[in-house]
Order: structure tokens, then C-alpha cells, then sequence
């Protein structure tokens, strides 16, 4: 385990000389926003393939923040390419594009490679970007160049719009030698860190306030869990069930008291006929041959 961490140290360390020596003609770096500045550079820049010499009157200048022109190619394979960038500030929205003029002029003359969430918010320190393949058409000897556009607060209170270009030629993969000097390794930023500190600082000074927001966090998303489709397919089913018995009840109930009603009413009729006070000589044996006895109606 120490030895691991030991390596990744060194190769570190190293990587970051060597972008010192990438963007240095003379002098050092002074220390400005992270442990990977360089006064010879913007807040970010292409640490391999090496890009074009840094102007600082030009670096917002399109299509490649500098003065140079065309030059200095540096061998890339056809297959399996990649960049490392490397940043001394937070940078956001950034993209990286592709020529095959000999000397680009404007932003126009390049066509989109990467633009992801991988490269569109870093941080300072390195990054490797996976580069696609090139074009059936592209072939070993093709010069081309590659430009990175990207925005920072670097040298204002804004964000700008940043260029830099780095000059190639492509090769095949058999041709190409050179073992790419990439790898992720980056460091909160400045932005990174105020943000960070503005967030601890609001949490200490109104720690109810967090503490409450945690507490209906949680309750919403305990809310949210509700009732599967099961338990409500359940309930339904209970529910019509429950409201056919009533139905069926409600119906029994009716025919019941509908019997009750008739079997009164022909009891009555019953009694009223016994009762009945007929006139006459021969009223009884006219009661006799007339009465009629009611049977129970269906």
C-alpha cells in the first residue's frame, strides 16, 4: 500500500516538471491557484501533445490563443489516441476540436471531437481525454491540429472564453512509440473551495435549519415509498367486494320486508271477509255458498 501511494507521488511530481518544461522558456513557475501553476500558460492548456507557445494579450483570441503559427507537429496515432490537459485553475464547459488545414484561422475551420461531461467541468491539476479514431480518410503523414475551447474566471471576475492549440501529425499505430503521458489527477479549485466554504459557513450559522431540512429529506423520501401494486390491487378488490355484499344484502333485505308487507295485507283481507255482516233471509247459507277463501297470493 505504501509503495503504491510512493509511486503515484513520484509519477506525479514528474508529470508536473514536465509541464513546467512544456510551457517555460526561461524562468519558473510562480504559485498562483494550485500546486500545478505555470506564469508561462492559461488556466489550462494541452501538456501533451505540446501546444502552441502562450501569449497572455492572446489567449482569448480565437481559434488558438497565441501568436504562433502552424508547427512543431508532434507525432499522434491514427487509432487509440489520447490528450492530457492540464489545468492551474477550475475550468468549465470545455471542448475539444479538430483540423486538418495546415494552418487554421478561424473556429470555423475545425470540426468537435469531445465535448462530454468528462472534460466539461475540471479541475485543476491533470486529465486525460480519450481522442476517437481518425476518419477512413485521414491517413498516416495527414497534419492536423488539435484546439481546446474551454471557460474560466482566471484573470477576471467573469468567465472567459479560452483557446490553445497543439499542432500533430498523425501516424500509424505501428509507427507510433511514444508512451502518452496520461493520467487523472486533479485538486479542488478555487471556485471549488469558496463554494465549499460559503456552504460550511450557512450550515453554522443556522444548524436548525440543516437539521430540519435532513428531517424532511427523509420523511419525503420515506413518503415516497407508498404502497406497492399489489397492496393497491388488494385494497381495490376488497373494496368492490365489500359494495357487491351491500348489494346483495340491500336486496335480501327488500325482498323480506316486500313478503312480510303481502302476507299482512292478505291476512287482513282474510279477516275482513270473516268479519263481513251479510243481509238477508238465507244470509248464513248465502255466507255459506259465497264466501270465498283467500289463499295466499304468489
Amino acid at each position: 500500500m505504501v509503495r503504491s501511494v510512493l509511486k503515484a507521488f513520484v509519477a506525479a511530481s514528474a508529470l508536473t516538471s514536465f509541464v513546467a518544461a512544456q510551457h517555460q522558456t526561461s524562468g519558473g513557475g510562480t504559485e498562483k491557484h494550485s500546486s500545478v501553476s505555470d506564469d508561462k500558460m492559461g488556466p489550462a492548456a494541452f501538456m501533451w501533445p505540446p501546444d502552441r507557445v502562450w501569449s497572455g494579450d492572446m489567449d482569448n483570441v480565437p481559434p488558438c490563443g497565441s501568436r504562433a503559427t502552424a508547427g512543431n507537429r508532434t507525432n499522434f496515432p491514427l487509432v487509440g489516441g489520447a490528450v492530457s490537459l492540464v489545468g492551474q485553475d477550475d475550468y468549465y464547459n470545455s471542448r475539444i476540436s479538430i483540423s486538418y488545414k495546415s494552418d487554421p484561422t478561424t473556429n470555423e475551420d475545425f470540426t468537435v471531437l469531445v465535448e462530454n461531461p468528462s472534460i466539461s467541468d475540471l479541475n485543476p491539476g491533470h486529465t486525460c481525454a480519450m481522442i476517437p479514431d481518425a476518419p477512413s480518410h485521414i491517413t498516416a503523414g495527414t497534419n492536423a491540429t488539435l484546439q481546446i475551447i474551454y471557460k474560466a474566471d482566471w484573470d477576471a471576475p467573469h468567465n472567459q472564453t479560452f483557446y490553445a492549440c497543439a499542432d500533430i501529425t498523425y501516424v500509424s499505430a505501428a509507427d507510433f512509440k511514444t508512451r502518452i503521458p496520461c493520467f487523472n489527477a486533479t485538486e479542488p479549485g478555487e471556485d471549488d473551495k469558496k463554494w465549499a466554504a460559503a456552504a460550511s459557513s450557512a450550515a453554522a450559522a443556522n444548524p436548525s435549519s440543516t437539521s430540519s431540512s435532513s428531517n424532511s429529506g427523509a420523511s419525503t423520501s420515506g413518503g415516497k415509498k407508498g404502497l406497492s401494486g399489489g397492496a393497491i390491487a388488494g385494497i381495490v378488490v376488497g373494496v368492490v367486494g365489500g359494495i357487491a355484499l351491500l348489494i346483495v344484502g340491500g336486496f335480501f333485505f327488500y325482498r323480506r320486508r316486500q313478503q312480510a308487507a303481502t302476507k299482512a295485507r292478505l291476512a287482513r283481507m282474510e279477516d275482513n271477509a270473516r268479519k263481513h255482516d251479510w243481509t238477508g233471509t238465507d244470509a248464513a247459507s248465502h255466507n255459506s255458498r259465497n264466501s270465498v277463501q283467500l289463499k295466499n297470493l304468489p
